[in-house]
C-alpha cells in the first residue's frame, strides 16, 4: 500500500476529530491555522492528510481539491507524493456518496494523475453490483466533462477492481489479474474503456509491486515477462503501466529503465511504453531539458517518443489547472531539433484537445508556435 495511503488509514482518527471541529463552527479558521509548514518529514505528512480529509467533509470535494492545489503550489515534497493525496479524497468522496448519491463532476479531480479517481472506484468496486455502478458514474462523467476524464475514470475503476480481486497476501497473482480484467469487461460500455480498465489494474498490480504487498513481485532480470504472458488485447496497457515498476527498480533513472523497454520486441508497444516511461511524473524534480540528451541516445524508433513523453511528463504531473503551459514552454525552449520540436508540440496538441473544453482549448492553441499547430489547434 503506498506510503500516503498508509498514513491516511493511520491517522483516521485525527481526520474525524478535525471535521468536526470545522463542521462544529469556526472550520475555515481552523483550517487555515493547520501547522503544516511548521512541521516536516512525516509529521507534514500527516498534517496535510489532516487539513485535507477535514476540508472535503466541512466544505465538499471541489474546496479540498483547491486547496490540494496551493499544497502543490508551495511544497515540493507534496508535489511529488500529491496522487496519494488525491486518492484518499477520493476515498473521502466515497463515504459522502453512499450518505448523499452525489459524485463530483468537475475538471479538479484530474488533479495529480487522476489520483482521486482512484481513490473513489476502488472503493466503490467493493460494493454490491459494483460494475454497473461504475459504468453509470463514468457516463455522469462523459456528460458533462472532456472524453480524456471518461478514460480517467475507467483507469480508476481498473485500479479498484485488482484491489478487490487480489486478497493481501495475494495467493495467485495472475488470477487475480484474469478476475480483474473481468470485472473490467462488466464494467465498462465499450472496447476502449475496457482498454482504460485494464491499464488501471496493471498499474495497481504495479503499484502493490513496489509497495512490497505480500504474494506481489517481479523478476528484477525480466519485469516484464507478465506482459509477454497476456493477450494481445492487454499487453500495450500492461507494457505502458509498468513503468511504475520500471522507475522503482531504476532508483527512477530513466537512462537505465528505458534499457527495458528496448528490449520490448514490437514496435508499437515499445513506442507506447517509452514516452509512458518519460512521461512518468516519478521524474518530475528532473531536468526534463537535461534529459533530451537520454532520448537522443536511445533505439531510433524511441527518440521521438521518448521527447514527446518529457512533454506528457509536464501534462500529468504540472501544476493543477494549468499543466499546459509548462508543457509549452518546455517544446519551445529545450534544446530541441526541428523534427524533435515537432514531435513535441504534436503530443501536447493530441493531449489537450482530449482534455480541456472548446473555449479553452482555442486559448491553449494560440500558445503554440503557428509553425506546429496541427489539425487539432485549427
Amino acid at each position: 500500500m503506498p506510503s500516503v495511503l498508509k498514513f491516511a488509514q493511520r491517522h483516521w482518527l485525527a481526520l474525524v476529530a478535525l471535521g468536526a471541529l470545522a463542521l462544529g463552527g469556526g472550520g475555515t479558521d481552523v483550517l487555515r491555522a493547520a501547522p503544516c509548514q511548521g512541521t516536516a518529514g512525516a509529521d507534514r505528512q500527516s498534517c496535510y492528510f489532516d487539513v485535507l480529509r477535514a476540508t472535503a467533509q466541512a466544505q465538499g470535494e471541489g474546496t479540498a481539491l483547491a486547496k490540494l492545489a496551493q499544497f502543490y503550489a508551495r511544497d515540493q515534497a507534496f508535489a511529488r507524493t500529491c496522487h496519494g493525496y488525491a486518492h484518499v479524497l477520493g476515498e473521502t468522496a466515497y463515504e459522502r456518496y453512499l450518505e448523499t448519491g452525489a459524485f463530483p463532476i468537475q475538471p479538479e479531480v484530474t488533479y495529480c494523475g487522476y489520483g482521486f479517481y482512484h481513490g473513489f472506484m476502488s472503493k466503490l468496486l467493493a460494493a454490491p453490483g459494483a460494475p454497473a455502478l461504475a459504468r453509470e458514474l463514468c457516463g455522469r462523467v462523459a456528460s458533462a466533462l472532456p472524453p480524456i476524464l471518461i478514460d480517467a475514470c475507467y483507469h480508476g475503476v481498473g485500479h479498484g477492481a485488482l484491489s478487490v480481486a487480489a486478497g493481501i497476501p495475494a495467493d495467485d497473482v495472475q488470477d487475480a489479474i484474469d478476475r480483474a480484467l473481468n470485472l473490467c469487461s462488466s464494467s465498462a460500455d465499450s472496447e476502449p474503456h475496457y482498454l482504460r480498465c485494464a491499464s488501471g489494474a496493471f498499474m495497481q498490480f504495479a503499484v502493490y509491486v513496489t509497495e512490497g504487498e505480500p504474494g506481489f513481485g517481479v523478476d528484477p532480470d525480466d519485469p516484464l515477462a507478465l506482459c509477454r504472458r497476456h493477450r494481445e488485447r492487454e499487453k500495450n496497457d500492461c507494457y505502458t503501466q509498468m513503468q511504475v515498476v520500471l522507475n522503482w527498480l531504476t532508483g527512477n533513472d530513466l537512462a537505465r529503465a528505458a534499457r527495458y523497454v528496448e528490449g520490448i520486441p514490437e514496435d508499437g508497444y515499445a513506442i507506447e511504453a517509452i514516452q509512458t516511461l518519460a512521461g512518468s511524473p516519478a521524474h518530475r524534480t528532473v531536468d526534463a531539458a537535461a534529459e533530451v540528451h537520454t532520448c537522443r541516445g536511445l533505439q531510433e524508433r524511441l527518440r521521438l517518443p521518448c521527447i514527446q513523453g518529457l512533454a506528457l511528463r509536464f501534462l500529468l504531473g504540472g501544476t493543477p489547472g494549468s499543466e499546459y503551459r509548462d508543457a509549452i514552454l518546455f517544446c519551445r525552449s529545450a534544446p530541441l531539433a526541428d523534427p524533435e520540436r515537432a514531435a513535441c508540440f504534436s503530443l501536447v496538441q493530441k493531449h489537450v484537445s482530449a482534455a480541456y473544453p472548446p473555449q479553452t482549448l482555442r486559448a491553449i492553441c494560440r500558445m503554440v508556435d503557428p509553425d506546429y499547430r496541427t489539425e487539432r489547434c485549427p
